[in-house]
């Protein structure tokens, strides 16, 4: 599994203050510590996990971070859930790449978070690119913002084919329309 780059950092760190640096210790896995301070081994990682999640003060809610806003009870699933989506969201990887990232299948992924990746294609199809207004030069350092229609106007102008009087109107009635 790739992490991201400074997951490699807190994961070293981690190492450094934990009790199990041996090469073949779980991350998690570790002590967890009893009401008494009597340190026990973790047996259910996803149960350690929900407790930890309940122990957070999180406005003042008597369960914590363990349900979340719709009331469903968090797992470490969640986080893998939480994971996907946020990737997706962002538009900065492949449906095809997460899926490798996470070990399952390309199908899986489109399945499960269809929602994300139909949001997203529909912002992409009806987004609307602004026409930029090109900056065109009239001679002597001065600019004057417009488009293909002054552009063309002032092309004119300076071969002679416009009037000075005849492209002051263009522009000004281009000007209007703004």
């Amino acid at each position: 599994m790739q992490t991201q780059p400074s997951a490699n950092n807190a994961l070293k760190e981690w190492r450094k203050v934990s009790p199990h640096t041996a090469a073949n210790d779980w991350v998690w896995f570790g002590q967890q510590h009893d009401a008494g301070g009597k340190a026990t081994q973790i047996g259910d990682l996803n149960k350690s996990f929900q407790q930890y999640l309940k122990a957070i003060d999180f406005e003042a809610r008597q369960d914590g971070l363990l349900y979340d806003r719709d009331g469903d009870r968090r797992s470490l699933y969640s986080l893998r859930h939480t994971y996907a989506t946020l990737r997706l969201e962002k538009g900065d990887v492949s449906v095809y790449d997460l899926s490798i990232n996470m070990g399952c299948k390309v199908k899986q992924i489109e399945t499960h978070y269809s929602h994300v990746v139909s949001k997203q294609r529909r912002q992409q199809i009806t987004r609307t690119n602004k026409k930029q207004k090109r900056a065109i030069d009239v001679g002597q350092g001065a600019v004057m913002q417009g488009d293909a229609f002054i552009a063309e106007a002032l092309r004119r102008l300076n071969a002679g084919e416009l009037s000075d009087e005849a492209f002051l109107a263009i522009a000004k009635s281009n000007k209007a329309k703004e």
